[in-house]
């Protein structure tokens, strides 16, 4: 078995979106519609090639097996940091390619990818599953609690 880990091209949409629904199916209760891949990988298309999204996959004979996205911003700086930011979001493995060490591969190489840009800060939210590797790499449990609002018509 050959693994490669690598950056994404927007040409890496339609199998990021598909990595991103094996992350829905996993933690999701109810089974989401079936109607947001395509429009979903073509916002990503779009995302991965002006560079406000960026992407990394794992292939494992050339099948996607894992990969993770991140988006990247500029906030209005801050006392303490620049107001750099990045979330890393998606990730996930196909279920068959799990406990292989992918998940790991593909978050190091996104946080590289994130830290070549500078960037002062890195959120994301970790389930109970993934939480012992992000504290691996350094990641830490934040002070404050992630509240919400969604629009409603």
């Amino acid at each position: 078995m050959t693994t490669t880990v690598r950056d994404a091209t927007p040409d890496d949409a339609r199998p990021l979106v598909r990595i991103r629904e094996v992350m829905i199916l996993s933690t999701w209760v109810e089974q989401p519609s079936s109607t947001w891949q395509e429009p979903a990988t073509e916002e990503l298309r779009r995302q991965l090639e002006s560079g406000s999204m960026i992407g990394v996959l794992a292939e494992v004979d050339d099948e996607v097996a894992s990969g993770a996205l991140a988006r990247v911003w500029q906030q209005l700086p801050g006392p303490d940091d620049d107001g750099s930011r990045a979330w890393i979001f998606s990730v996930a493995t196909e279920e068959p390619m799990r406990r292989r060490g992918l998940a790991r591969a593909v978050v190091s190489r996104m946080v590289e990818r994130i830290d070549a840009l500078g960037v002062a800060r890195i959120d994301l939210t970790a389930s109970p599953e993934g939480g012992p590797l992000y504290e691996s790499l350094g990641f830490a449990v934040a002070e404050t609690p992630l509240m919400r609002r969604r629009h409603r018509a």
